[in-house]
This record gives C-alpha cells, structure tokens and sequence, in this order.
C-alpha cells in the first residue's frame, strides 16, 4: 500500500518531528519547572491534536481494523486489559527496583509535574484519558500499523515506535525513556500479537491513573526518601 504524502507528515511528526522537540524542550527546560496546570492542558491539548490527525487519516489509510480500532468481546477486552495493567506494573515495579540499587532518581521536572492539589488530581485523571486514547491510537494504532508495513517486520515496528514514544518523555530523563519506551513496546507487543488496540488504551489509561494518583510514591522512590534525586 502506498504512503499518501498527509500520512507521511504525520508520521514523520510522531517518529522524528515529536521525539527531537520533546529531547531539545528538556535541555531547554532545566530545572526550570513549568506551572503543573499548564502542563497539564498544553500537553492535553497536544495529544488530542496528534489523536485526530492519526484517526482522520487512519481512517482512510491504514485503515481502522489495521489500527486495531474494531471490535471484540467486552469480557475479553476488560480481561487483556486487566493482565496488560499487572504486567505494566510490574515492569515499573522493576525499573525504580533497578533505580534504588544503582542510587538513581528521578528527574526534578517530572517529580514537580507530579498533582499535589485536588484541582492538580482531577485534571492530571482527565489527562490520563487524553493520553490513554490519544497516544495510543496515534502510536500503537497509526503509527504501528504504517511501520509494519513499510518496515515488513512486525518486531522493527515495535522498536520504532517505542523508541519514538520513549524519547516523547525525554523530560522524564534515561530512565524514563526506557521505562515509557518499554511500556511502549509492552502495548504495541500486545496490538500485533491481537489486531486489538482497545486493551492497550484501558491500561494505558488505568496505568497512568495509578502511577500518577495512587503509586506516585512508591514509583517515583518518594516513599524511600529518594524524591529529589537526580536525573537517571
């Protein structure tokens, strides 16, 4: 299938355009921290924008089966989502394992853009949203499913768009570019293993509700003191 120019944008967007500005916003951040809120929306806003762009011209081509955009059982749907949610975990679990045995810490942006208020916490789970739906049908639906066919292996596909994901959150420092590409690649394993994008949405969605609401501690290493540490 031939790649129309309006794809090619915006496939350029998500793979190279995104990635390089997210690498020269987070030099050019510093320790410079931006208002939560407004992060929050400008980033909300972002998403939604590169969600519609993949959806109106996945529409067409690819194609939504091709993006895993059909149906299927609900009780399956929830069931996937549900084991795609405790391996997710897990591999966070895991990398802030591996972070407190080689005395890493987390970046101070990413540490500050945690929510603190009740304000903060309500518009930090509408983002969760946005982002589960957004980020998803735009790299594990459009853009994965253009790398698979002009790569012609499914395995490059994945590695491509999950190192343009993880470099996305270059803000979040190494580490959690390896983290967010690793969750990446879990998610787009899950897509072409199924032909289903919907479990990946539910758990991206219910992974960031919990990693920014509920485990922000326990994976970000402030509950072993360790919330100011430096860049991993």
């Amino acid at each position: 299938m031939p790649l129309p120019l309006a794809d090619a944008v915006v496939l350029a967007l998500l793979l190279v355009l995104l990635p390089a500005f997210a690498m020269l916003q987070a030099v050019h951040l510093g320790e410079n921290i931006p208002p939560r809120l407004g992060m929050y929306l400008s980033s909300g806003a972002s998403i939604l924008v590169m969600a519609a762009l993949s959806l109106v011209l996945g529409w067409g081509t690819p194609g939504l089966a091709a993006m895993g955009l059909q149906g299927a059982g609900m009780v399956w749907i929830l069931g996937f989502a549900g084991i795609l949610t405790a391996v997710a975990l897990a591999l966070l679990l895991s990398v802030r394992a591996l972070e407190r045995t080689m005395g890493w810490g987390e970046t101070r942006i990413l540490l500050e853009l945690l929510p603190r208020t009740a304000r903060e916490k309500g518009v930090f789970g509408g983002l969760s949203f946005i982002a589960g739906f957004g980020e998803e049908i735009a790299y594990r639906g459009f853009a994965l499913a253009w790398a698979v066919q002009l790569l012609g292996s499914p395995s490059a596909a994945i590695g491509l768009t999950s190192l343009a994901f993880g470099l996305l959150h270059a803000y979040q420092g190494v580490v959690g570019v390896v983290r967010t590409g690793l969750l990446g690649a879990l998610y787009a394993a899950s897509v072409v293993g199924t032909g289903n994008l919907w479990p990946a949405i539910l758990s991206h969605i219910a992974v960031d509700l919990l990693a920014g609401l509920v485990l922000a501690d326990t994976l970000t290493g402030a509950a072993d003191g360790h919330r100011s540490g430096s860049a991993g």
